[in-house]
């Protein structure tokens, strides 16, 4: 008889992004001994997928074609085990489905990565956004929530009422550590990784990075959106402004990166900021509440006022003072960011939901 806790985790695809990135970070540090870890998605794979990764560390992965095909696959799992299970869920859709299988034997668990009144209306649109930020609202009533951060729970508590506990994301800090001789020259390599979108406030980065006059900076653009080319378009005179597209692969950017920046409106608790915290690289963040949960746990960089091109230069006037202290950032970011800190704290969590002693 097989004694491990199997646990379903539902997310809409496997396509990168953040919380595709977190739930991998999850089921790579799981102790398979206790736990079973099986995932479905809703959507067939597109060629940005990393359905391989989970499947070379052996998580089984249904991947179905609709949200009715998932349906019938979570239902077809729990009839062929009537033990006590747990299916952890990530985003709006896949929290929907969770809340139909809410039953005796089974843990509902959702992982909340946005503060949904902040993102979805700058995604959606202002009446189609608060309306989805509602009914996530009113799904998150129903299932035990964990936010990515404690920012996102404080956004939560103060907007809705909501109380749901925290588990910061984590990522991997099994990177090599590359020393680049920052400020020789005066040449900075400032890199933004993610989403080109009104959300990521790209355009105002941009506009920030070109005032830097005392040294001579580039900004690398890796990532891929609704802003892409309409961005690329305005700034094709500036040849320090660089426009790569989506990379399936990161890490050279993260390495040869002198300064990771992010100009974002909003974030749970954006995995590129971390994700260069893993490299050592020092960090240059909007002054939103999660970017200063980051900011605030060590000497990992500085902030600026969103949308104050002046202050953005300040700043980056005292970022610079962080670059070539890639060991020392590397080694007090992952005591609070890793994926191993992160997994462990999900696995508590899981043994005591089961156990029926979660408050």
């Amino acid at each position: 008889m097989n004694n491990r806790i199997k646990i379903v985790y539902l997310i809409r695809s496997l396509k990168r992004c953040g919380p595709v990135n977190v739930l991998f970070h999850i089921v790579e540090n799981l102790n398979r001994s206790i736990f079973d870890p099986i995932i479905v998605t809703f959507k067939p794979e597109g060629l940005d997928s990393i359905i391989c990764d989970f499947q070379d560390i052996d998580i089984k992965v249904y991947s179905e074609r609709s949200m009715i095909d998932g349906i019938k696959k979570i239902r077809m799992i729990l009839n062929d085990d009537p033990q006590k299970l747990i299916i952890h869920s990530h985003g709006i859709l896949p929290d929907m489905v969770n809340v139909l299988f809410k039953r005796k034997n089974v843990v509902n668990i959702s992982t909340i990565h946005n503060n949904p009144f902040e993102d979805y209306p700058m995604t959606f649109g202002k009446c189609k956004g608060n309306l989805l930020a509602r009914l996530h609202c009113f799904l998150f009533r129903k299932l035990i929530d964990i936010s990515c951060s404690e920012s996102v729970s404080m956004d939560l508590k103060e907007r809705t009422n909501l109380t749901p506990l925290s588990i910061r994301n984590g990522v991997s800090f099994n990177n090599a550590i590359t020393i680049n001789g920052g400020l020789k020259g005066e040449k900075i390599n400032i890199v933004y990784v993610g989403s080109v979108s009104k959300l990521k406030n790209v355009d105002f980065l941009i506009r920030s990075v070109l005032q830097i006059v005392n040294y001579k900076v580039t900004l690398k653009v890796v990532g891929d959106g609704p802003e892409f080319k309409a961005l690329k378009e305005k700034y094709r005179k500036y040849p320090n402004i660089v426009f790569t597209g989506f990379k399936k692969n990161t890490v050279p950017f993260f390495q040869k990166a002198d300064i990771v920046a992010s100009a974002s409106r909003s974030e749970g608790l954006p995995m590129a900021a971390l994700e260069a915290l893993s490299f050592g690289k020092p960090l240059l963040l909007s002054d939103i509440r999660s970017h200063k949960e980051i900011i605030h746990q060590g000497s990992f960089g500085e902030l600026f006022k969103n949308n104050d091109t002046d202050n953005f230069v300040n700043s980056f006037g005292n970022v610079i003072k962080l670059v070539n202290k890639e060991k020392k950032i590397y080694r007090e970011a992952k005591i609070i960011f890793s994926d191993e800190v992160m997994s462990k704290k999900y696995q508590e969590l899981y043994v005591k939901a089961v156990k029926g002693n979660l408050k």
